[in-house]
């Protein structure tokens, strides 16, 4: 049990981003099994400690082409496609996840 404490406590601190709990994993998102994610910036791609924890909880790999999610860091200066839809919370804390998928 202290194991586990310890696992979700330092949760936060891999790769730097701290808010990646918070907007993902207490908001309790869900994907579908090995996704891929479409990252903005792209510079996320390089974020090994992003990377680990979508594998983790999500098992789900990032890419920079199109695929039928899309994830934005809140401060980036870019759009999802218009046909994407909110899986997050009205105001995340640093991470904005969308379905790209048709609806349906």
């Amino acid at each position: 049990m202290t194991q586990t404490v310890a696992t979700i406590a330092n949760a936060g601190a891999l790769g730097g981003f701290p808010e990646f709990p918070q907007d993902f994993l207490e908001q309790r998102l869900v994907l579908p099994r090995h996704q891929l994610v479409t990252v903005c910036p792209v510079e996320l791609l390089g974020d090994w400690g992003l990377n680990a924890r979508m594998a983790r909880y999500f098992e789900a790999s990032l890419t920079a082409d199109p695929a039928d999610f899309w994830l934005k860091r809140k401060d980036a200066d870019c759009a999802p496609p218009p046909h994407c839809r909110p899986m997050h919370p009205p105001e995340p804390h640093g991470f904005a996840l969308y379905d790209c998928r048709p609806p349906g």
